[in-house]
């Protein structure tokens, strides 16, 4: 799969971190630029790591997905 195309906001991102983002965006009909600024908050709430940031973040984001729509759950056994 090929990476998704960088705009200046997320130029910065490795690769699996902005895909991540973009699975996330598509299965919570929100954009990217809004997962990472859910993942910022969460960050500077928290104050932990990017790394451990961005699972519980994406597992929130998730669980609040399936809220919305029982099917994205098929989204968890190819994320993991």
């Amino acid at each position: 799969m090929s990476s998704p195309q960088k705009d200046p906001v997320t130029l910065w991102l490795p690769d699996a971190v902005l895909q991540q983002a973009c699975e996330l965006a598509s299965i919570t009909n929100r954009t990217v630029h809004d997962i990472l600024i859910e993942w910022l908050h969460f960050a500077s709430k928290h104050q932990q790591s990017d790394d451990f940031v961005r699972h519980i973040a994406a597992e929130r984001i998730k669980s609040e997905a399936m809220e919305v729509d029982p099917k994205s759950t098929e989204l968890d056994a190819s994320a993991s």
